[in-house]
């Protein structure tokens, strides 16, 4: 098999890995809880419901993505010196780093990406708030909530 065929199956399984990685991006629910947020107590706000409005909730991590290029980058420029010879082998591991540095960026990139809701509460006390959070749970005007707020998140659920 020649070098470029060889370029062409990394890339190929490289970019198929991708989509994957999303799958272990933590999530912003209003049915979501970290670790260390279970068996703590959080303060109890009553309301109504005013307006929902659909959203998208984005990685907002440079940091992230940034080591998503630079692992990818490595594991591309390792996977490409095993091809061919020579100054084969030298383009075949500088594609093989551009290739993984743009996958691995791309792919952290979207890990935290979901879809959310913008919640308008009115607080029983008369206070107006926005929650943001994942689309797990559905919410019409008018519907009466409870709104959770502690361990510096605030969340939205229906009573």
């Amino acid at each position: 098999m020649k070098p470029y065929r060889y370029m062409a199956l990394f890339l190929a399984a490289l970019l198929a890995g991708t989509p994957f990685l999303g799958g272990c991006a933590p999530k912003v629910g209003g049915n979501d809880y970290t670790a260390s947020g279970a068996q703590s107590s959080y303060s109890v706000e009553y309301g109504t419901v005013e307006s929902v409005r659909t959203v998208s909730i984005n990685n907002d991590s440079d940091a992230k993505t940034a080591i998503g290029a630079v692992g990818g980058g490595v594991v591309g420029g390792i996977l490409g010196s095993m091809i061919g010879g020579g100054r084969g082998r030298t383009l075949a591991t500088a594609v093989g780093v551009g290739a993984g540095a743009l996958a691995g960026g791309a792919a952290s990139g979207a890990v935290g990406n979901q879809a959310g809701v913008e919640v308008t509460v009115r607080l029983d006390s008369g206070g107006v708030i926005v929650v943001v959070q994942g689309d797990d749970i559905s919410f019409t005007p008018g519907q009466r909530v409870h709104i959770i707020t502690g361990h510096g998140s605030t969340r939205v659920a229906p009573l």
